[in-house]
């Protein structure tokens, strides 16, 4: 059996039903000083979002529900789809010149965003299958993740790919260790950087599908076919 029980905390609250006004505030009060986003789900539950988190608390406010929640009817945990939703409704806000595109081999049959560092060597061994995943019909949109930080060495490397004439053969040579040079221009590498940090994104490659699920680490071209064709 698959573990879906979730953290649980009780708040400290009244078990009597609570004006939602009221609920709110005690949750508010619950994690003190901290921003945080409340709003209904259902008749069950409250959404609480706090940065990159998601927490569920129950509507009469006296539990607090950290971890997965496992809708059993539907077969899916509710936490994970309101990540996903998260992350696909804020990529797809982003604008074009974020992104490098490397683009499908003729008819676009899937598109994924994929988080990315120069210096990173799963990062380069993903790369070097770009043919195999645009030839399959899959575009691929890197963002810039150095994840030294901004200012860093492969923070310069991201920059001077994106400023340069050909910026997706400039890219490619730099994954292929091949010594760039070095180019500074009007560029939004940082603000790619804090996207990251937004979506609670911390290592690469980090590659995000169309339906906002998240998929850690290296794929292989059939694996990343699998994955986009069983959405």
């Amino acid at each position: 059996m698959k573990n879906y029980l979730p953290a649980l905390f009780v708040l400290g609250m009244s078990t009597q039903p609570c004006v939602a006004e009221t609920t709110d505030e005690k949750i508010q009060e619950f994690f003190g000083d901290t921003p945080v986003s409340i709003k209904n789900y259902n008749s069950h539950f409250k959404q609480i979002n706090i940065g990159t988190k998601t927490y569920f608390a129950s509507v009469d406010g006296k539990y607090l529900f950290a971890g997965p929640i496992y809708d059993v009817a539907a077969q899916q945990d509710i936490v994970a789809n309101v990540d996903n939703e998260r992350r696909q409704a804020r990529l797809a806000q982003l604008p074009d010149d974020w992104k490098l595109s490397y683009p499908a081999t003729g008819e676009v049959k899937h598109e994924v965003t994929v988080f990315t560092d120069i210096d990173c060597p799963f990062c380069r061994k993903m790369h070097n299958h770009m043919q195999a995943f645009n030839d399959q019909g899959i575009t691929v949109n890197y963002v810039m993740l150095p994840r030294a930080g901004i200012g860093s060495a492969s923070y310069q490397k991201a920059v001077a790919a994106s400023c340069a004439t050909e910026p997706t053969k400039t890219f490619t040579q730099a994954m292929n260790g091949t010594e760039i040079s070095h180019k500074n221009c009007d560029n939004t590498v940082a603000e790619q950087y804090q996207l990251a940090q937004e979506l609670g994104i911390r290592a690469t490659p980090a590659t995000v599908l169309p339906n906002g699920k998240l998929q850690m680490g290296l794929m292989a071209p059939e694996q990343l076919l699998h994955l986009l064709e069983s959405q």
